[in-house]
């Protein structure tokens, strides 16, 4: 019994000491955290923007990816003050502005869908990023409503 206990000890501290970091918070916000999976995703959706337009890339990359984590910091803390003022912005919303974008470049929604598709843009994103926007829109509304 003893023998049997102390081999399920072993393997537990074996397995915890082997275990890897799959994912770490680099920035803390609030009750919030970005991960360095997320600030990666985000870098390589801007880069990849950048590309489409035919934009270089700015030179200073530190201060490029600065930039990009500080964004990203700024979007979450009025992300999070949308929740806490109960903000909240709908799929059919975001499906609307879809729409609406479509609408404006000459195309149907599942056209535009497959264009946004084709230049290499992770679709799921794309929208999670028009989501935000959405919901920045709104909290910025919101504020200078109040200060009127």
């Amino acid at each position: 019994m003893k023998f049997s206990t102390f081999i399920i000890i072993t393997l537990l501290f074996n397995s915890n000491s082997f275990s890897k970091i799959l994912d770490q918070a680099i920035v803390i916000i609030e009750d919030d955290v970005i991960t360095q999976s997320e600030f990666q995703n985000k870098l390589k959706f801007i880069i990849n923007q950048y590309r489409i337009s035919n934009n270089p890339l700015p030179n200073d990359r530190n201060a490029f990816r600065d930039k990009v984590l500080n964004d990203m910091v700024n979007i979450r803390l009025q992300i999070n003050y949308a929740k806490k003022s109960g903000l909240n912005v709908e799929e059919w919303m975001v499906d609307k502005a879809m729409e609406s974008m479509a609408k404006k470049s000459g195309v149907s929604l599942t056209e535009f869908r497959e264009k946004i598709i084709n230049q290499s843009i992770n679709y799921n994103m794309y929208r999670n990023l028009l989501k935000e926007d959405l919901i920045i829109r709104e909290v910025k509304r919101r504020v200078v409503a109040q200060e009127v």
